[in-house]
């Protein structure tokens, strides 16, 4: 009995060692509300994941949990081999700077800063940065500030930035939910060949049934 764990611990170990992304029995609970309940789940490196589920039924908050902002209270979620139960700010900091990159439902710029300075405070390069803002249709827009622009164009950017980060993982809260029908093409345009590169991983939450035709390697619904 006791070399069967070890065993199994071991596979979990290597397992969570070699996946961009684990759950294992995992869950979370929020102070004074119901149990969110997670399923199994192994994403590869390269792999791309769709997440769709009812309102409340912890999407949103999945993101937050790989992202590192949001303690996980449980063992049983890894991201890219690293326990997310226990995790130190440094190493949370660590993985959000270098290794997930995170576009919200609601953009986040800083106000006093131009769009094309915002990606530049990011880390982001300027060179090299056209052939995705075209895609997008917000090359024109480089140099407003967050407050002149609507909403669809805000979230536009904020995708333009998260792909420009070229980080192991891309989270997508809701990417299209502020976007017509013209503008969603355009992020398909461009994340296509993102979740076709080995390099990175597209996790992406959605209410929006349109994106079960991208071409996701798996989906979770909760």
């Amino acid at each position: 009995m006791e070399t069967s764990r070890a065993t199994t611990f071991e596979t979990q170990i290597f397992t969570a060692l070699t996946t961009t992304l684990l759950l294992q029995d995992f869950s979370h609970q929020y102070p004074g509300g119901g149990v969110l309940q997670y399923p199994n789940l192994s994403l590869l490196p390269g792999e791309n994941l769709l997440i769709q589920g009812s309102s409340g039924s912890g999407k949103s908050t999945l993101l937050h949990l790989i992202l590192g902002v949001l303690p996980a209270q449980k063992p049983g979620l890894w991201v890219l081999g690293e326990t997310m139960q226990g995790l130190k700010e440094s190493a949370g900091n660590a993985l959000r700077k270098n290794k997930v990159a995170f576009v919200p439902q609601r953009p986040f710029f800083i106000k006093s800063l131009t769009l094309q300075e915002n990606l530049a405070w990011a880390g982001i390069p300027l060179s090299g940065t056209q052939e995705t803002t075209d895609v997008l249709g917000v090359t024109e827009l480089l140099d407003k500030y967050p407050e002149a622009l609507s909403l669809g164009q805000l979230q536009r950017m904020a995708i333009a930035k998260g792909v420009l980060a070229k980080k192991p993982v891309l989270l997508l809260d809701e990417p299209t939910s502020s976007l017509d029908p013209e503008n969603a093409a355009r992020v398909k345009e461009v994340l296509l060949p993102l979740m076709a590169d080995s390099k990175t991983s597209v996790i992406a939450v959605s209410h929006d049934v349109g994106l079960e035709q991208w071409g996701f390697t798996k989906t979770m619904k909760l």
